[in-house]
């Protein structure tokens, strides 16, 4: 028994299969995708049309076509439609799992499959600064054909949302081939949640929002905000007001003893580099006078820099590192940190510090 099985999901979601059941060798002659995102002011949802050509290079055959009733909607199920060689096929039965068509194959007969079904994204806002959305067509259960083809084509539209957040300068539909190989693989396509300056503009607010009271250490609202604005600044090449937000941070820091990290799974793609090495680095990139903030580093960094040279010679480093006082160990950047300290010692005048430090090898 052939099962052909044509999927769309999101994540999580149920598969969606058009499965034909029958003794019909087939082969899958081609798939296509052709995605629509509609974005609103809360989310953004995706109408996929999964298009496949099917080839009977057996004997004829009498193949049932079945679609799980739970992918739609049941104020839909009624007027839902197959579309079999370009004409819209209505259910032949239905019942609480299944809706299901007829369809007969004869000898070295192709058909043209095709249907539409809308499911909502997944938001990723700990994947990027400015957050990232997520489509997934789960496609790997596709198995049991006489042959694939070598690709799978798709095409997305995103009519109506900003070209900088797939990466274009203008809006055209984008247009991917993916190498199918052996087996078929989901899809999985992401794209930023926001542009820049929409993100800028609304962390910008947020912070000004915060009244005087409440620019404090233990307001983690307020702290994650300015650290959020950091990372905005650094991608719009912003360095002044990296500077700027980096010495608050810094200020924030020296006032309360502890490190402000910002590094955890609500944002796996940063690492912790110190806020007055973060300074330095803004500050050079402006061609400024940085020594002022150099020695500020020195004095700030040099415990946290001991404290992970006696860490970093056991086994567990992170059970040797006093994250109470600087983060986790493994939140760091080490290399950056030990660079940029390097840089610092030598801009405040101890090169021989800045040359051992230089020299060290940050464990994996």
């Amino acid at each position: 028994m052939v099962r052909l099985l044509l999927m769309l999901s999101l994540l999580c979601a149920p598969l969606c299969a058009v499965a034909p059941v029958g003794d019909a060798k087939l082969a899958l002659e081609s798939l296509k995708l052709k995605i629509k995102l509609l974005p609103d002011e809360q989310a953004v949802t995706a109408g996929v049309t999964s298009t496949a050509v099917i080839h009977n290079v057996g004997d004829d055959a009498d193949i049932e076509l079945r679609l799980p009733a739970e992918l739609i909607r049941k104020a839909d199920r009624k007027t839902f439609q197959l579309v079999i060689d370009d004409k819209p096929v209505q259910p032949s039965s239905q019942d609480k799992q299944y809706l299901n068509w007829q369809l007969h194959l004869e000898t070295d007969q192709t058909s043209t499959l095709s249907w539409t079904i809308n499911r909502g994204t997944t938001s990723l806002p700990q994947a990027h600064p400015l957050g990232r959305r997520r489509l997934v067509v789960p496609l790997q259960h596709m198995r049991g054909f006489s042959s694939l083809p070598d690709t799978l084509g798709v095409e997305i539209d995103h009519e109506g949302m900003a070209a900088e957040l797939f990466g274009q300068q203008e809006g055209a539909a984008i247009s991917l081939t993916e190498p199918i190989g052996k087996h078929i693989e989901d899809f999985s396509y992401e794209w930023l949640a926001s542009t820049l300056a929409d993100k800028r503009t609304a962390l910008v607010k947020l912070r000004d929002a915060f009244r005087e009271e409440q620019r404090t250490f233990e307001n983690r609202s307020y702290t994650d905000t300015l650290i959020a604005l950091t990372e905005v600044f650094r991608i719009a090449g912003d360095h002044q007001a990296v500077a700027d937000t980096s010495e608050t941070l810094a200020k924030l820091e020296a006032a309360a003893g502890k490190a402000i990290t910002g590094c955890g799974p609500w944002a796996s793609w940063r690492k912790y580099i110190p806020w007055q090495l973060r300074r330095l680095r803004a500050l050079q990139a402006l061609g400024q006078d940085a020594k002022d903030c150099a020695t500020q580093c020195v004095t700030a960094v040099d415990p946290v820099w001991v404290a992970y040279g006696e860490a970093k010679t056991h086994p567990r480093p992170f059970d040797h590192f006093d994250a109470t006082k600087f983060g986790n160990f493994w939140d760091y950047d080490w290399i950056a940190t030990r660079d940029l300290f390097a840089t610092a010692l030598e801009l405040s005048g101890d090169k021989d510090r800045a040359e051992q430090v230089r020299k060290d090898t940050p464990p994996d």
